[in-house]
């Protein structure tokens, strides 16, 4: 389930992270590594909005890198997220956990 980022080393289940996409990146929760290699993670934002509208959680909500690469997916220190962007990951951290999901450590 862990992917070994090549300059923030290993991400688990839970970990914030970047994705980077042509010229620029996504923040969102490592779920984990799909059957064929994918990276699988929720995006920040949408879980956000899930917790506002009282929405339920479903597989179809994972979103997917297809060609990860170990430069392409870091690992985010929540000490260096902006005020808006720390209310979005402590949203999506309540509603991760309303809806049972498990957190690696």
């Amino acid at each position: 389930m862990t992917f070994e980022s090549k300059y923030t080393g290993t991400v688990r289940k839970g970990d914030l992270i970047a994705i980077g996409y042509d010229n620029y990146m996504l923040l969102g929760i490592y779920v984990g590594r799909g059957k064929t290699g994918t990276i699988q993670y929720y995006s920040l934002y949408a879980l956000s909005v899930f917790y506002k509208e009282n929405r339920h959680l479903h597989n179809y909500s994972r979103s997917y890198v297809n060609a990860p690469h170990v430069s392409r997916v870091v690992k985010v220190n929540v000490n260096d997220l902006n005020d808006e962007t720390l209310e979005q990951y402590n949203e999506a951290m309540i509603y991760l956990e309303q809806q049972k999901f498990k957190i690696e450590r």
